[in-house]
């Protein structure tokens, strides 16, 4: 028996480990616009590149693992099944529940393993994470300028730039207002500079100022210009909005709690802190909730390829999200925390039965 044991466990941890990478690399894709577009273009340093890389990267585990874990056991029972390994050990006297008993208490300790990372590394990681971003944007803020985005960070100004190339800018039109005084610069190019820490400048070429007066806006004064520099101020509003307060999603489960005796002692029970900590729990299980429904579900397709494998595995984990979703919409709506449980109730259950099944026979 142990030796059969070992030889599950062996090759499992294989398809897993490849599956853990696959998953965490495709969740990482979608930031590596963000990454080139903070590091690369905006010339940051590599050992930052680094850090919010892997920030991002072990921020992924705890979706990747009950992923990577899923597929895994389907693709891996579904070939013990094709080759009659599972009928050889049936057969053989072997009792099924107690060779698939070590895998679930794997199972079992990697959903302890996710719920640490759903509620102690991924708040913490997601608020550094955004802490970088705000702290580059303050030594650097020429960072703040984006194409195609109207900038508002600055005193009494709005900023428009068509085209962002390093620190050259194109077709850029800025907006400003003193008073009753309004004026529109407009420039086929320019050049951002920082004079000092926390300032930019905006040397212009090839442009015109429009200015008028609110009060008589039918009578303006237009100047041309070849060149022309021009300094953005930091709002106080700005100022203030870079002192960064943790979303729901960034406090950790002790800071959850803490919010949640809070908001109960004015008397209210709020939604977004309930939906938030139940979610937590809810997915930490899904490592075994998956193990629970693959090992029957690999069993049944042992001879359907590895296109239906992964078809399956596609839509089984397209269901439980889209469960999950609606479990959260209606925890929020009508304060019903275990609505955020019937993705693991139904997979569970429904795992539960064919694994009784399918040994049984």
């Amino acid at each position: 028996m142990r030796i059969l044991r070992l030889y599950l466990l062996r090759e499992q941890i294989f398809p897993f480990l490849w599956g853990l990478v696959f998953f965490v690399f495709m969740f990482s894709l979608g930031n590596i616009l963000k990454l080139a577009e903070l590091f690369v273009k905006r010339t940051v340093g590599f050992s930052y590149l680094v850090k919010f890389f892997w920030y991002l990267s072990v921020g992924f585990l705890n979706f990747s693992i009950p992923l990577a874990l899923f597929a895994a056991t389907i693709i891996i029972f579904a070939r013990l099944s094709a080759d009659y390994e599972i009928s050889a050990i049936s057969s053989s006297g072997i009792n099924l529940h107690s060779f698939l008993f070590p895998l679930l208490i794997i199972a079992l300790f990697l959903s302890l393993f996710t719920f640490y990372l759903n509620n102690i590394t991924f708040p913490t990681l997601q608020f550094s994470t955004r802490k970088m971003v705000n702290e580059i944007e303050i030594r650097e803020p020429v960072n703040l300028i984006q194409e195609g985005t109207f900038i508002r960070d600055f005193k009494n100004t709005i900023l428009f730039a068509r085209r962002v190339k390093g620190k050259e800018v194109f077709d850029i039109t800025i907006y400003k207002s003193n008073g009753e005084e309004l004026s529109t610069i407009k420039a086929e190019r320019g050049t951002i500079f920082s004079p000092r820490e926390g300032r930019i400048a905006l040397y212009l070429l090839d442009g015109f100022i429009q200015t008028y007066d609110s009060s008589h806006p039918q009578d303006y004064t237009n100047l041309r210009f070849k060149s022309y520099d021009f300094l953005l101020k930091k709002s106080s509003v700005s100022q203030e909005s870079r002192v960064l307060y943790k979303k729901v999603r960034e406090h950790t489960l002790k800071e959850l709690l803490r919010e949640k005796r809070n908001w109960q002692k004015k008397g209210i029970r709020n939604p977004e802190i309930l939906a938030e900590i139940q979610k937590r729990a809810s997915f930490s299980f899904a490592p075994f909730i998956f193990v629970l429904l693959g090992i029957p579900l690999g069993i049944m397709i042992k001879h359907a390829g590895k296109f239906l494998d992964f078809t399956i595995v596609f839509f089984t984990i397209l269901l439980y999200y889209l469960l999950s979703i609606i479990g959260e919409v209606l925890c929020k709506k009508f304060l019903l925390p275990f609505t955020l449980w019937l993705p693991n109730i139904a997979f569970g259950g429904f795992g539960l039965f064919l694994l009784i099944k399918k040994v049984k026979r």
